[in-house]
């Protein structure tokens, strides 16, 4: 190999370096901000300081303007005119959207793991929502509802299934972040929902899964519906 040819070797090896350090930075970025929004720590309607982000981690620009950017295609981030952003607001009409299209998969999820559920994994869900008050902590970050039901769409090992069901829970958590201090009341009654379908798992019968994962989004809207307006917490 001459001269010329190493030297070119040299830079493509570099080129592709700095193309994965960037990949890197970018998703690391991503992750931060999208789980201060999913945590609470950024509200709805809040303005996204970019350079406190950069300084927070430690980034020049270009990762976290992509990572929002990514944000802002899943609907979690507003980029305004002005180019200021934006936490997205959420409405209640939208919310309606999420459950409804939610009622369309995973009923149909739950007919899939009922063919060949994992019977220690779903006890290990089953004991951890027998265990806890309130399967959404919205101070803490841990989320057993979103876990829960990520876990049964992985099951399926359907890539689109999967992407759509991460999409549609992300602003779910989002919508449970926002209402959580006022639906408390809804906390006991959504884990005996849950502990209804895992217990259909069980039995491997995928009609009585999908009827449980029906009633239990169904009660999980007219919750949202009844409670929320009161409290005026979303837009209609």
């Amino acid at each position: 190999m001459d001269i010329a040819m190493m030297r070119n070797e040299g830079k493509r090896v570099m080129d592709e370096q700095e193309k994965k350090k960037e990949a890197s930075l970018k998703d690391t970025a991503y992750q931060y901000i999208k789980e201060k929004i999913l945590c609470g720590s950024l509200r709805p309607g809040e303005v996204i300081n970019e350079k406190q982000l950069q300084e927070d981690l430690g980034f020049s620009r270009t990762p976290v303007r992509e990572a929002l950017a990514k944000l802002s295609n899943e609907e979690l981030v507003d980029i305004m005119p002005s180019r200021c952003m934006t936490v997205s607001h959420i409405s209640l009409s939208e919310v309606k959207m999420l459950y409804q299209a939610r009622s369309l998969i995973e009923p149909f999820i739950a007919k899939l793991v009922a063919m060949d559920p994992d019977v220690e994994k779903l006890g290990d869900f089953k004991t951890r929502f027998q265990h806890v008050a309130q399967s959404s902590f919205a101070d803490t970050g841990e989320d057993l509802d979103s876990e829960f039901h990520t876990y049964l769409a992985s099951c399926t090992k359907n890539k689109y299934l999967c992407r759509m069901e991460e999409n549609l829970l992300s602003k779910c958590r989002l919508v449970r972040v926002v209402s959580s201090r006022s639906i408390k009341e809804r906390a006991e009654q959504s884990n005996e929902e849950h502990l209804a379908i895992i217990n259909a798992l069980l039995k491997q019968d995928g009609t009585e899964a999908a009827k449980a994962v029906l009633r239990h989004l169904e009660k999980t809207i007219e919750g949202y519906q009844s409670v929320l307006e009161s409290f005026n917490l979303f837009d209609v």
